[in-house]
């Protein structure tokens, strides 16, 4: 089994497949993410419940696993076709129709929907409306002043600009100096957050900007050499009764952030632990699972999720708003529950109906 991982992640970009593990993962990221943002832990008035869903909060983790696989595969697209004579058109081609049908379909809906209901609460916001389309929305220093319907978008805008930096270094650099860059970016990124914090900036200011978050992407970019290394996933094998170790202590120290639940522990410290957990849960599952680890990742209902989590990523807060506003119920587990359903059934729709085929059709349009 661990064999077949390994032979299996080394080729992820050469041959283009979806991975299990991987679409498990971002089911798992996904389900964080909707978690967090639908369960209201306070709204329980039974103890035994309330403690049961506390986990919820921290349902953030998920943008960073989010992060940590796009680095992954992004990186590891990049790395298997560097020396392409169609490598920025084909990178560049097929990213844009993945991420801008959706993403400018939602800002459509933003534009039309002012127009006809100028006073919606799931269109109100501040943010200028421009500064969608250009992936803006993470640099104002105001990136809650979004309309609840574009509330997510500020991590579109920290990948999308990460897409413009990492296809010239994988191009122009050798593998070590690659390498060393990332590294830069993991301790850096942290540090840099902690200066900003000690200096008295907010969670709106060091949240969504991308040299902030640089670590979670250069630790997936990291993954990707790994696995392509025969060097370093024999090392990771030797290894991994340790890294399990290390898994493991740091998952032990998330709960923390249950109980010290300032911006200024979770900036610091919050973010780096979820970022490595996530790391050194990727690389194990993909050179080393254990039996019930690969189990889990590669179960059918997480895979599904990991398959519609983009649309799902997408829509699950202006769902969760529309549900709020048009369904008036007053039993807060039903209302969590309708939207997520409504949730998972407009994502299923829109992965048969539109992102397959236009996924399919790039495959077809822009070869390496």
């Amino acid at each position: 089994m661990i064999a077949t991982s390994e032979k299996a992640s080394v080729t992820i970009a050469a041959t283009q497949r979806r991975l299990p593990e991987l679409d498990g993962l971002r089911g798992l990221a996904i389900a964080l993410v909707i978690a967090f943002h639908y369960v209201d832990v306070n709204s329980f008035g039974n103890k035994f419940i309330y403690y049961l869903s506390l986990p919820a909060h921290l349902g953030w983790a998920g943008v960073d696993l989010f992060f940590v696989l796009s680095g992954l595969l992004i990186g590891g697209i990049l790395i298997d076709h560097h020396d392409s004579p169609s490598y920025y058109s084909t990178f560049y081609g097929r990213r844009t129709l993945r991420i801008f049908p959706l993403y400018y379909l939602l800002i459509a809906a933003l534009i039309i929907g002012r127009w006809m209901f100028p006073g919606a609460a799931l269109l109100s916001g501040t943010m200028p409306v421009w500064m969608f389309p250009i992936f803006a929305q993470n640099l104002t220093g105001h990136f809650t002043s979004a309309p609840p319907l574009m509330g997510v978008c500020w991590s579109l805008a920290v990948e999308e600009q990460f897409y413009l930096l990492l296809p010239f270094l994988v191009r122009h650099c050798a593998r070590k100096t690659l390498v060393r860059v990332m590294i830069a970016c993991v301790v850096g990124a942290p540090l840099l957050r902690t200066i900003l914090i000690l200096r008295g900036f907010g969670v709106e200011q060091v949240y969504p900007i991308l040299p902030c978050r640089a670590d979670a992407l250069a630790f997936g970019v990291l993954a990707a050499i790994i696995i392509r290394s025969e060097y370093a996933r024999s090392w990771v094998r030797e290894k991994s009764s340790y890294l399990y170790g290390g898994l493991f202590a740091l998952c032990a120290l998330m709960p923390t952030l249950l109980k010290w639940t300032t911006f200024n522990y979770a900036g610091t410290v919050g973010y780096s632990v979820a970022d490595t957990i996530a790391f050194l849960l990727i690389i194990l599952l993909l050179l080393c699972p254990r039996p019930a680890m690969q189990q889990f990742f590669t179960t059918t209902f997480l895979r599904w999720l990991g398959a519609i989590s983009y649309c799902a990523y997408l829509i699950h807060i202006p769902v969760r708003e529309g549900v709020l506003q048009l369904l008036k119920m007053n039993n807060s587990a039903l209302r969590t529950l309708s939207a997520a359903a409504i949730t998972l059934a407009l994502a299923y729709l829109s992965w048969i109906l539109i992102e397959r085929s236009i996924i399919k059709w790039a495959a077809l349009r822009f070869r390496y």
